[in-house]
């Protein structure tokens, strides 16, 4: 009998380490972050959006997605703020004309690994 309660107490115990306190962090790194907003702030949303923090309210903000464009939101929707520094070198997207017709070559292109078929005169 004492067996079975310890083993149930280490059972909860497990439960709580591996749920309790990881959802705990996040909420409060959630808080935090909520805590930090302020305008000007560059942000992604749950939904994916990229805006600007024009304004802030107790329990929502007004987000700039696009020049003129400003949306209301709770301040629970924001899930993250955005580096506005360039990206390091290495990091870069090439985005060329060059590079994009390139690319665009390979498309229709048979790779010359393939087997190629033949059709018979019947």
């Amino acid at each position: 009998m004492p067996q079975q309660i310890l083993f149930l107490i280490i059972i909860v115990a497990i439960f709580y380490f591996l749920l309790i306190v990881p959802q705990n962090r996040r909420r409060k790194q959630a808080l935090a972050l909520q805590r930090s907003l302020e305008p000007g702030t560059r942000v992604v949303t749950t939904s994916g959006f990229y805006g600007t923090i024009v304004s802030l309210d107790d329990d929502s903000l007004e987000l700039e997605i696009a020049d003129g464009v400003v949306v209301r939101l709770m301040r629970a929707a924001v899930m993250r703020t955005v580096d506005t520094e360039p990206a390091a070198a290495g990091e870069s997207f090439d985005q060329s004309p060059e590079a994009r017709s390139d690319a665009s070559d390979d498309v229709g292109s048979p790779d010359a690994s393939a087997p190629q078929q033949t059709v018979s005169g019947r």
